[in-house]
C-alpha cells in the first residue's frame, strides 16, 4: 500500500458531506455510504479484488488478492464486536485470502 493510496481514501472520508455522528471527527459518517470509513476502505479493496480477478499472471493476481485482504482488514478496524459492517468487511478480508 502506498502513501498515495492511503491519502486518496482518507481524502474521500474527509471530503464527504454526509451526516456524521461527530462533526469534529471525519471518520464518523453515518451509514454505509460515501465517506463512511468501512465503505471507503472496502471500496478500495473491491478495486484490487477486481484487478486480481482480471489479472492473467498468477503471481501478480495473488499479490492483488493479498492487497485486497489488507484493505478489507483496514475497513473492519478497530474490529468492534457487534459492528455488523465491520464484521462483513472482516469476512471479506478472510475470503480474499
Amino acid at each position: 500500500m502506498t502513501p498515495r493510496e492511503i491519502l486518496d481514501v482518507q481524502a474521500r472520508i474527509v471530503m464527504s458531506d454526509a451526516e456524521r455522528t461527530d462533526d469534529d471527527l471525519y471518520d464518523t459518517v453515518i451509514g454505509y455510504r460515501g465517506g463512511n470509513w468501512i465503505y471507503e476502505w472496502a471500496k478500495q479493496a473491491m478495486d484490487w479484488q477486481q484487478k486480481a480477478c482480471q489479472e492473467q499472471d498468477a503471481m501478480r493476481s495473488g499479490r492483488y488478492w493479498l492487497h485486497a485482504s489488507t484493505l478489507y482488514n483496514i475497513a473492519a478496524y478497530p474490529h468492534l464486536k457487534g459492528d455488523e459492517l465491520a464484521e462483513q468487511a472482516q469476512a471479506l478480508a478472510n475470503r480474499a485470502l
